[in-house]
Formats: C-alpha cells, sequence, structure tokens
C-alpha cells in the first residue's frame, strides 16, 4: 500500500512544480497596447537577475557575478541597485520596427 502513495506524493509534487515554474517569467518580452489612436502603453518583463548581471558586470560569469554581489554589505548593495536600476531606465528605448529610430524620436521627444 506503500507505492500508490509514494506514488500519488510524487506525481503531487511534480504537479505543483510544473504550476510554481508557470508563473516564473521565462524570457524577456515586450507587450505593447494600443489604448486608442492616441496612447501606447507598454509593459516590459525581463528577468532582473540577468538584466543586472549584464549591467553591473557582464564580463563575469554569472556564478562569480552572484557570487561577489550577494556577498556585499546591504547598504552597499541598496546603492549599487538604485544606480543600475537609473541606468536600466535611462537607457531603456522603444525602437520602431522601421529602423528609424526610436518611439520619443518619432513622437518629437528626443
Amino acid at each position: 500500500m506503500q507505492h500508490p502513495r509514494r506514488t500519488l506524493f510524487t506525481l503531487a509534487a511534480v504537479l505543483v512544480a510544473a504550476t510554481a515554474s508557470a508563473h516564473e517569467l521565462q524570457d524577456n518580452r515586450a507587450t505593447p497596447v494600443l489604448r486608442d489612436q492616441t496612447h501606447i502603453s507598454v509593459t516590459l518583463y525581463i528577468s532582473y537577475g540577468d538584466a543586472l548581471h549584464m549591467a553591473i558586470a557582464p564580463q563575469s560569469p554569472p556564478p562569480e557575478f552572484w557570487m561577489v554581489y550577494s556577498a556585499m554589505s546591504p547598504d552597499r548593495m541598496q546603492r549599487v541597485l538604485a544606480s543600475t536600476q537609473s541606468r536600466l531606465q535611462a537607457n531603456t528605448h522603444l525602437y520602431l520596427g522601421h529602423g528609424k529610430g526610436t518611439l520619443a524620436e518619432e513622437l518629437g521627444f528626443s
């Protein structure tokens, strides 16, 4: 009678794990929504950890990066994160498909 319980438990664990990973971000992506003829909303879904790694120390292998930055003091880490997030926000641009420039430039906000 132990085998059916073990099988049922294993099946439940696999289903829970599959459900949990379904909510995790798998790929970076952007979701644009045309609200009306004059408004566009864009939601960016990014892997924050990967973005931090590429913005702070892209030359470091990921395990080394995480080891160094996870050992930082909380105050230092907070300063690094704030600075990095500011740079990421300032350097995030939406380019139009026809290669003429960023959306801001096309709309005259450059």
